[in-house]
C-alpha cells in the first residue's frame, strides 16, 4: 500500500492508464494540485512508509532502548550522559567493534534526557520511570536510606550502582567584592541552593545544617545555575552553591565578563559533614579553572551511575563491560574533557549503596582475570 502510493504521487502524470478507477480519479486529483502542494503530500507519503519500515525493523531485531536520566542543560550531567549513551549503544546495521565502530551493547539504543538532577533521577530510576539515572553519591544514600530531604518517605531500597563515574566538586560562589569570606558568614544573606529536585539543592542543605544555618538564619532560593548568576551580577543573590565538575561550562562563561571567588568549606562544619558522610571526599578546586580564582578546598562527590534492581542481570553486565571497553573509552574520552576523569580504577570509589549484581558480576570477572 505505501510503495503503491508513492509510486502513484510521484509519477501521478503516468499512472492514469495502469490503475483502476479509484486509482485513477486519486492520481488526476494530485495531477490538478499546484506543484508545491504535490511535492509537500508526497514528501508525507514518503515519509510515513519510512517511518513504518523503520518500526517494522525496529521490532524485527528486538531494539532495546536503555533511558539515562541526566541533568539540566549547562550542568556536567548532561553532556556526560549523552556520551555514555553513545559509548553503550550499538544498533542494529551500526558497524561492528571489530570494524572500529560501536562497541556498545548489540541491539542496545541509549538515550540521554535533560532533568532537574540527582533527586529526581533517584526517584525516576527506582520507581521505573527511567532504566538509569546520574546521581551524586550523598542523594544516592540519602534515598536508599529515606533521609535528610527523603526523611519520612519511603526508602529508594532498589537502587542500585553501575559505576562510580568521576569526583565532582562542590563550588559556593560569590562576588570577588563581596563582604562573605567563609560558611559562616552566609547567615542572613540570600543563597541560591539549586534547582528544587537537583543533588546540589541537597548537599547545600546538608552543609549550611552542618554550620548551623537553616532557612530562619538566611535567605534560601531554588534557582538554576544561569538563572542565579544573572541576579548575582544583578546584586539580588549574594551567594551560590553548585555541585560539578570543575571547570563549570557556566561559571566559566559567567567569568569572562565578571569575577567571583569561591568560599572554602573547611572548620569545625567540614568534620562535621566528614564524619557524618564518610564517603565524601577532601577536593580542590585549582586555581585557573575560573578566570582569577585562587585554590579553593572543597568536598568531593562522586558521581555515581544507577539503576534499580529490577533491570535484568545479564543487560547491566553487557552495558558495564561497554562502558570500560578500550576502544569506548578511546573515543569518549576524545569527546569531552569531564569523560577524561572516569577511571575504571576508580570504579567502585564512593559509593555507599549497594552495587548492581551485573555490574558486580563484570567487576569480580576483571579482577580474577587481572589480579593485583
Amino acid at each position: 500500500m505505501i510503495i503503491k502510493m508513492t509510486w502513484v504521487v510521484t509519477y501521478w502524470g503516468r499512472c492514469l492508464s495502469r490503475l483502476g478507477a479509484g486509482w485513477k480519479a486519486l492520481c488526476q486529483f494530485f495531477s490538478n494540485l499546484s506543484k508545491p502542494f504535490r511535492v509537500a503530500i508526497r514528501n508525507i507519503f514518503l515519509l510515513t512508509g519510512w517511518l513504518f519500515t523503520t518500526a517494522a525493523t525496529l521490532v524485527a531485531q528486538d531494539v532495546h532502548f536503555f533511558r539515562i536520566a541526566t541533568g539540566s542543560v549547562g550542568t556536567t550531567f548532561f553532556p556526560l550522559g549523552g556520551v555514555i549513551a553513545t559509548a553503550i549503544s550499538n544498533p542494529a546495521g551500526a558497524r561492528g567493534c571489530e570494524q572500529g565502530g560501536n562497541c556498545g551493547v548489540p541491539g542496545l539504543v541509549a538515550v540521554a534526557q535533560t532533568t532537574q538532577g540527582s533527586v529526581l533521577n533517584v526517584m525516576a530510576v527506582a520507581t521505573q520511570q527511567f532504566e538509569s539515572g546520574l546521581s551524586q553519591a550523598d542523594v544516592a544514600l540519602w534515598a536508599f536510606r529515606a533521609e535528610h530531604i527523603f526523611k519520612g518517605k519511603t526508602p529508594l531500597e532498589n537502587l542500585r550502582v553501575i559505576a562510580s563515574l568521576y569526583q565532582e566538586s562542590l563550588h559556593v560562589v560569590v562576588a570577588a567584592d563581596s563582604p562573605i569570606r567563609n560558611i559562616q558568614q552566609l547567615i542572613g544573606k540570600r543563597i541560591s541552593l539549586g534547582e528544587k529536585d537537583s543533588g546540589t539543592n541537597a548537599t547545600a542543605l546538608a552543609v549550611l545544617e552542618a554550620y548551623g544555618i537553616d532557612d530562619k538564619k538566611a535567605n534560601f532560593s531554588n534557582d538554576n545555575l544561569r538563572s542565579a548568576l544573572e541576579s548575582l551580577r544583578g546584586g539580588s543573590l549574594d551567594a551560590i552553591f553548585v555541585v560539578g565538575s570543575y571547570p563549570l561550562p557556566a561559571l566559566v562563561d559567567y567569568t569572562q565578563t565578571a569575577s567571583i571567588r569561591l568560599l572554602q568549606i573547611d572548620g569545625e562544619g567540614a568534620t562535621i559533614l566528614r564524619q557524618k558522610y564518610p564517603f565524601l571526599g577532601i577536593d580542590v578546586i585549582p586555581e585557573g579553572s575560573y578566570r582569577d580564582v585562587n585554590n579553593a578546598v572543597t568536598l568531593g562527590i562522586s558521581t555515581l551511575w544507577v539503576t534499580s534492581a529490577e533491570v535484568p542481570d545479564d543487560l547491566i553486565y553487557k552495558i558495564t563491560r561497554a562502558l570500560w571497553n578500550t576502544t569506548t573509552k578511546k573515543l569518549t574520552d576524545s569527546n569531552n574533557p569531564i569523560v577524561r576523569r572516569m577511571r575504571f580504577e576508580t570504579a567502585l570509589s564512593g559509593i555507599p549503596i549497594p552495587i548492581h549484581p551485573g555490574a558486580a558480576k563484570f567487576y569480580s570477572e576483571l579482577e580474577k582475570t587481572n589480579p593485583q
